[in-house]
């Protein structure tokens, strides 16, 4: 197949384990990326099609293919997990032209590949080249981009910040002992990196000999504490902090100008009324706040948070006034 009939392809898998690396590439023909998180349109589109149209090429045509029409993002959407983050996004591609991806395996496949096969310079590259591909105006409508990454990827901010230098960055975080109570509640799919005590070391700033005795909550701390860290590392002015707190309301006020995206009143209502419903469900369900008291969550939930996560969680919240240009009364000091 020749590079003009994959233009309009998007790519699905990275594959960097094989002897000769190679990108898998799907045709969505119409379908839009309309669900919480790429990997769930990936699903139906596979699901809805008896024999998904699908190509394998070696990672050479990523950049062949960059000839054809795509976007760098607007922003880039960090978070510290549970904290809003899927809401955030599901309300800017409520703006007509707004293209979201949301959390795609292929960008943390390249994250986390072996040195061996992708040294740093080739893997800036290729990241640059792999959110372009996402990035595809597949209809031309497509004015805006926006990428919504894993949580655990604020550790390799550097290689986002090199990758695309001008584009616009937000934090997103809630306060620490909710977020490990959610986790606990519902435990997140990079609980399984605890079983690669290597890479969970290498991501999490936790030695390996350490790793399989944790306990999933002491395990969720020590994790918080190293994306918290590096939150804490990058912000310097540039990494502006959205609280929980104060979802829906700032997506629009605050998030949508910082990302160069100019809403209307039509807009602004339909990120309202998209904020009604959960935002990880692909059926809409009336979304109910629940924000645990202080004193409703266990002593040892609230220990953990104290020794490792409060801290530089209040040294973040401290900055968002700075950073958004926000007066200090508008900080949260939940």
């Amino acid at each position: 197949m020749s590079a003009g009939e994959l233009a309009g392809w998007t790519p699905v898998a990275l594959n960097l384990q094989h002897p000769t690396p190679s990108i898998d590439w799907g045709d969505f023909g119409s379908l839009r990326f309309t669900e919480p998180f790429f990997e769930e349109t990936v699903s139906r589109w596979a699901a809805t099609n008896p024999a998904p149209q699908m190509v394998r090429t070696d990672l050479d045509a990523l950049a062949v293919l960059d000839q054809a029409p795509s976007l760098d993002p607007s922003g880039l959407i960090f978070h510290l997990s549970r904290c809003g983050s899927t809401l955030l996004a599901r309300l800017l591609r409520q703006v007509p032209g707004c293209l979201v991806i949301s959390e795609p395996d292929s960008i943390n496949s390249l994250l986390v590949a072996d040195k061996t096969i992708v040294n740093e310079k080739t893997q800036v590259r290729l990241l640059r080249l792999l959110i372009r591909a996402l990035g595809r105006c597949r209809f031309g409508d497509e004015r805006h981009y926006v990428v919504k990454l894993s949580s655990w990827n604020v550790r390799k901010l550097d290689l986002f910040r090199r990758a695309f230098p001008a584009a616009p960055l937000v934090w997103v975080q809630r306060r620490p002992a909710e977020v490990m109570m959610s986790l606990l509640a519902r435990p997140p799919q990079w609980l399984q990196l605890q079983s690669d005590p290597k890479l969970a070391g290498a991501l999490f700033d936790i030695a390996p000999e350490e790793m399989k005795a944790l306990e999933p909550a002491a395990f969720y701390a020590r994790a918080l504490a190293a994306l918290l860290k590096a939150a804490w590392a990058q912000a310097s002015g540039e990494l502006p902090t959205i609280e929980y707190a104060n979802l829906p309301e700032i997506a629009w006020t605050t998030v949508a100008p910082l990302f160069g995206l100019s809403l209307n009143a039509r807009d602004v209502s339909r990120m309202e009324a998209e904020a009604r419903y959960y935002s990880k469900d692909l059926s809409p369900r009336v979304f109910s706040r629940n924000i645990l008291g202080y004193g409703a969550i266990p002593e040892s939930i609230r220990l953990l948070a104290a020794e490792h996560l409060d801290a530089l969680y209040s040294e973040l919240s401290g900055r968002r006034a700075s950073t958004l240009g926000l007066p200090r009364s508008s900080v949260s000091q939940e």
